[in-house]
C-alpha cells in the first residue's frame, strides 16, 4: 500500500486513474467468491458424488487414476481458468483420495499437472498479460501452447506416473 501512496513517487497522483489495470485484481476476487460460495452451499460436495464415480478411479489401474484425474482437471481448466480450478478442484479432492487410495496430497499434485497443462491462452492470465505487453500474435501462442500440451499429454502424464511409482507417491 505504501507504494501506491502519491507522496512516495512510485506511481504519479493520476496512476490509480489511467495507468494501472484492476482487471487482474476483479478476477482474483472473482475466484474467492467462487469458493466461498462453492464452500457455502456444500457444493463441492455434490459434485464429488457425482464426478468421482463417473471418473471410475480405483480400479487397480494407478497409471488410468492418474490420466482420469489430470485430464478432469485440464478439461476444468478450459471451464473455468487455470487459477480458478484449484479452486472448484480443492472440494474433489478428499473423494478422490478415498477412491484412488492415494493421499490427499498425491491428488493434488494430479490436479496441479491437469490446470497448469495450458492448451489455450486464455486459460492463464499470465499469458493474456504477456501477449498485450509484448504484442505477441494470438495464433503463434495457441500454436505453443497446443504443443506445449500434447507433449505433456503423450510423454509427461505417463513419466509422471512412472516418478511417482518410484518415488512411492501413488
Amino acid at each position: 500500500m505504501v507504494l501506491f501512496l502519491p507522496g512516495v513517487g512510485v506511481f504519479g497522483p493520476q496512476a490509480m486513474k489511467t495507468e494501472i489495470d484492476f482487471s487482474i485484481a476483479f478476477l482474483i476476487a472473482s475466484v474467492f467468491c467462487i469458493n466461498a460460495v462453492m464452500t457455502e452451499i456444500g457444493l463441492g460436495a455434490q459434485i464429488a458424488e457425482v464426478v468421482v464415480p463417473a471418473l471410475r478411479l480405483g480400479q487397480g489401474n494407478s497409471l488410468w487414476d492418474v490420466s482420469v484425474i489430470i485430464g478432469f482437471s485440464s478439461a476444468l481448466s478450459h471451464l473455468t481458468i487455470a487459477p480458478a480450478t484449484p479452486i472448484v478442484l480443492a472440494p474433489l479432492a478428499s473423494s478422490m483420495s478415498e477412491a484412488t487410495g492415494w493421499s490427499i496430497k498425491a491428488v493434488a499434485m494430479a490436479h496441479n499437472v491437469g490446470f497448469s497443462t495450458t492448451a489455450l491462452p486464455y486459460q492463464s492470465p499470465p499469458l493474456l498479460i504477456g501477449i498485450a505487453m509484448a504484442r505477441i500474435p494470438v495464433g503463434a501462442l495457441t500454436r505453443l501452447c497446443l504443443i506445449s500440451a500434447l507433449v505433456t499429454s503423450v510423454l509427461g502424464i505417463p513419466l509422471t506416473w512412472v516418478w511417482w511409482v518410484w518415488l512411492g507417491v501413488i
